[in-house]
């Protein structure tokens, strides 16, 4: 018996050689420009900017149920804007220097850099709104 000739073989280390050149030439450009350029925040409300900043760690609804950061709930009597505006900037930085309770020894991340003061305020008041809904609840 005659085995098939190959198929496609040529084809297919076409495909690996444009995968490899994307990773190689792609990824250091992709990477330059996600941490360079600005994102435009303008006309996002609270809600929007915690939906691209927050929702993936704390939840839709700041419960935090799947364990990767600490839920809002029973915290508001801690945090006023102030307070939450030097949290987001540095929260490593915050924590040392003031102890909030019952943050944990958990890694948040600062909120992006290029996120306008004005931003970061509507940010900030959306989730004390959270946090004071969750409140309420109890």
């Amino acid at each position: 018996m005659q085995s098939e000739p190959k198929r496609n073989s040529g084809l297919k280390g076409l495909v690996w050689t444009a995968v490899i050149l994307a990773l190689v030439i792609g990824t250091p450009a992709a990477l330059f420009w996600k941490f360079t350029s600005k994102p435009n925040y303008d006309g996002l409300d609270g809600a929007a900017l915690f939906r691209h900043s927050c929702m993936i760690c704390h939840g839709s609804d700041g419960r935090a149920t799947s364990g990767g950061a600490p839920s809002y709930r029973g915290v508001r009597k801690d945090w006023d804007a102030e307070k939450l505006l030097a949290y987001i900037d540095d929260p490593d930085g915050y924590k040392r220097a003031n102890r909030p309770p019952r943050l944990g020894k958990r890694y948040m991340p600062p909120v992006d850099r290029f996120m306008p003061e004005d931003a970061r305020r509507r940010l900030v008041e959306h989730v004390l709104k959270i946090m004071t809904s969750l409140e309420v609840l109890d």
